[in-house]
This record gives structure tokens, sequence and C-alpha cells, in this order.
């Protein structure tokens, strides 16, 4: 992965520096060059124990051995488009069997008043985080949350094989949950929550005598 990175980062400097020779005309493309320039090196700072991380099954020894840096290959898989900030990893054939398509996602957002107990509804009480102010506190509900004035109600959620189910698991806390299948077992998914949201995420894979022992996504 470290080489990947390596080469596009390279490349985004490159870039950089053909713009540069016309700098007035591309100043907002140099700009953004040089943030994701910035996310590519601190990637690259963050993959690097990745290789050292991976160990096989040797029948020989009946051991789960570490596999060396040298013999790990890198690749770049693909991307990912993202319109719900969050990624669903599961086996495609469940989507034939298993997935549930009328369930409906419910956006229900609760946050109680530290002090008195109040509870306010997002769509209710307020539709915007950063412009509306919740009635009786004059604050945004942005400035409430971050003085710690008011907190979310944690709500409790069934996390089906379906679009409502995946979008209540990735809106958890810790950012994923395990979708259930039919029958009412975990193992049917896993969604997770991207870092900013909508995007195009890469997806890495590292091989080890020709099989893909694992795979990579960043999701910032």
């Amino acid at each position: 992965m470290e080489d990947v990175l390596a080469k596009r980062i390279k490349h985004r400097e490159e870039e950089i520096k053909r713009l540069e020779l016309d700098k007035e005309e591309n100043t907002k493309a140099i700009s953004l060059k040089i943030r994701e320039l910035s996310r590519l090196r601190s990637e690259l700072e963050r993959t690097i124990y990745l290789g050292k991380a991976l160990t096989y099954y040797d029948p020989e020894t009946d051991q789960e051995l570490p596999i060396p840096d040298a013999e790990v290959e890198i690749e770049e898989l693909g991307e990912v488009f993202v319109d719900s900030a969050s990624i669903l990893i599961s086996d495609p054939f469940y989507v034939q069997t298993e997935w549930d398509r009328e369930e409906e996602f419910v956006d229900l957002r609760l946050y109680r008043n530290v002090e008195t107990g109040e509870v306010y509804q997002y769509g209710i009480d307020f539709k915007h985080y950063q412009d509306d102010k919740i009635s009786g506190l004059n604050e945004t509900p942005n400035a409430l949350i971050e003085k710690g004035k008011i907190t979310p109600v944690e709500i409790q959620r069934e996390f089906n094989y379906s679009y409502a189910g995946a979008a209540y698991a990735s809106c958890m806390p810790n950012g994923y949950g395990s979708l259930k299948f039919k029958s009412g077992n975990e193992g049917a998914g896993i969604c997770v929550s991207t870092v900013y949201g909508d995007g195009v995420y890469t997806v890495y894979g590292e091989r080890f005598k020709g099989d893909l022992v694992r795979i990579f996504i960043d999701l910032r």
C-alpha cells in the first residue's frame, strides 16, 4: 500500500508543479491538489504498519506466521461512490434473498436538555443544526451540543438487512452496526459510516502468493 500511495503522492506533486506555471488561473485547482496531497501523506503515515500485521497459516509448523513485507503486493482495486455517507459490506447473494425493500427509514433524532430533561426532536423543534435556535434556549443545536447543554437520546433500532437498517447502524455513536437476517441472526452485513459523508472512497488490496488476503478502505 505504501508503494501505491507514494506513487499517488508523486503524481499529485507533479500536477501541482504543472499548475503553478499559470498560478493565477489555477489557484483553486492548486489549493485542492495541495489538500489532497496532505491527505495522502497522512494516509501513507498511518498505513505503514499494515503489512506487518498480516499473518498466514503454515501447515508444516501448524502455526500462524507473519507475512514478510517483501512478499505482500499492494494494488488499488477501485473506488466506491457513496451517497448515503456509509458503506455496506455484504455477500451480494443476500441482496436477492434477504434484502427488505419494504422497511422505511425514519429519521428520528432526539436531544435531551441536561438541566430540565425536556426532549427536542429534529424536524419539529428545529430543522437546521447551524442556523435554527431552539425555543427557550436561544442557541443553535450545534452550540448547545458543543456546550453539553443538550445530549443525543439513544434510540433502540433494529438493524435489519434493509436501507433503513443500514442507515440506523451507520448512525450509531460507534459508527457501525451488524445487520440481521430475516431469521433475526446477525451476519447479513456490516454497515459503516464514512468520516466526511458522501464522496468517492478508494479500496486497496493486499496480495500474498497471488491471493487477495485483505482489503483496506479509506473512509476519510
